[in-house]
């Protein structure tokens, strides 16, 4: 079960401080400093920050969050409980440069960051074997992905796909899936995410291209919107996916 810690915090000299940080495993006791780095650290963000500690005292068992903010290069402190780190709740305190509230939690709760399910065109283009189909959006919610479905397939005969995903024109992932089957009911093939080790921000830009081993059918929807624009499938022209990504909230 995936941990998530996010902390908020009200400097005492009117700075407002955010971060958020997904991990496998609850920091335990023992680790005397963890230190957090902005785009080097998986599924770990922040605003205005060089890096986020979480020391514990080894003797008093006390926790610090130290902030160190970016701009203006101070290191802002908020102190907590014996233990905190491995408890979950919410826990805020007045101890140290301000007030600071730290908020653990599983990080298992589902949200939809795009979908286009709820269009539909009503027919099926060939999507031919060994071609490209790149479908791109814009994130709705932040979270980490963890599930894409694409309404696509060949009924209950396996096919794979060779997959790679884009954040922000990085590459997040990259991965040929076998064995797939349409989903009896949306007739959706499910790409499992859970390799994907990279936060996505509501407002992000996510490219996910698909190249089938085989022909199989696709479902156009054939109309555009600036949230998730039309892009050409070779044979027909163009059209969206009918498609849904689901993640965790960081």
């Amino acid at each position: 079960m995936a941990t998530r810690y996010l902390f908020t915090a009200r400097t005492l000299d009117g700075h407002d401080l955010t971060a958020s940080y997904t991990t496998d495993q609850p920091i335990p006791p023992t680790q005397a400093d963890v230190y957090l780095l902005p785009d080097v650290t998986p599924l770990f963000t922040c605003n205005r920050c060089r890096g986020l500690h979480f020391i514990q005292d080894q003797g008093t068992g006390v926790t610090t969050v130290r902030f160190d903010d970016g701009p203006s290069g101070n290191a802002y402190s908020f102190v907590y409980g014996r233990g905190t780190l491995q408890l979950q709740g919410q826990f805020t305190t007045g101890r140290g440069s301000g007030t600071g509230t730290l908020h653990i939690s599983d990080s298992m709760q589902p949200v939809v960051l795009a979908s286009t399910m709820d269009r539909s065109s009503g027919v099926s283009w060939a999507f031919q074997g060994g071609v490209t189909f790149t479908q791109a959006f814009r994130a709705a919610r932040s979270g980490i992905p963890r599930e894409l479905g694409v309404r696509m397939g060949n009924n209950q005969n396996p096919y794979a796909v060779t997959m790679r995903i884009l954040r922000n024109d990085a590459v997040i992932l990259e991965k040929t899936f076998a064995g797939l089957t349409q989903r009896p009911g949306d007739w959706a093939t499910v790409f499992g995410l859970g390799d994907v080790r990279t936060a996505v921000q509501a407002g992000d830009w996510i490219k996910f291209s698909m190249t089938p081993d085989q022909t199989v059918g696709i479902e156009p929807i054939l109309v555009s919107h600036a949230d998730w624009p039309q892009s050409d499938l070779a044979g027909y022209g163009k059209m969206a996916a009918r498609f849904y990504m689901n993640g965790t909230l960081m």
